[in-house]
């Protein structure tokens, strides 16, 4: 912060921040919002991006003790809605209520990726050194399967079917920690 900003440009700059953090914990459910609605894919990236910018200008508008998600496919529902208007009654696109039903479908999976991701690694601690280390070649290392059976001195398909069990595991144990949360 510099000492001759104005009290304005220090607001101004503050809410900027705000906004990034909103935006950086939203985009995700939001950019699943409109790629479920809009088939081709750049197009999709654009009404994004579009959505971003209509925000941003009417953060100063936003109601703090809303859901800043709920806020935000708001706007992209009407983007969305927008786009469907121009481009024509094309029979493979959804409806304006099947696009509100995916909105507040999208809302309410509005748990964060950061929960998602507190989730998985408890679970990931849970599992045996051994499952770690295929965890730790295939995902972290980006290791082709090939590569890893010749590591761990396995076939290459043991070694598939030794990934897709522990993916198996992690799924039961973060629907598992998500059962925990629910009856909190």
């Amino acid at each position: 912060m510099n000492d001759s900003e104005s009290p304005a440009e220090r607001i101004a700059e503050q809410r900027m921040a705000e906004f990034a953090r909103c935006w950086s914990a939203a985009h995700s459910v939001l950019a699943a919002y409109v790629h479920s609605a809009i088939r081709d894919r750049h197009r999709a990236e654009d009404i994004v991006q579009e959505v971003a910018e209509a925000a941003i200008r009417s953060f100063a508008e936003f109601d703090r003790q809303r859901s800043f998600v709920g806020w935000a496919l708001g706007i992209a529902r009407h983007r969305v809605l927008h786009h469907l208007r121009t481009m024509g009654r094309d029979r493979h696109c959804f409806g304006e209520d099947a696009l509100i039903a995916i909105a507040d479908a999208h809302e309410s999976l509005e748990k964060s990726e950061h929960e998602y991701q507190d989730d998985l690694q408890r679970c990931l601690q849970r599992l045996s050194s051994r499952s770690k280390q295929f965890i730790e070649l295939r995902y972290r290392q980006g290791c082709a399967l090939s590569e890893i059976s010749g590591q761990m001195n396995m076939t290459r398909n043991a070694v598939a079917v030794a990934i897709h069990r522990i993916r198996r595991t992690l799924v039961t144990c973060i629907r598992e920690q998500n059962r925990m949360t629910d009856d909190a």
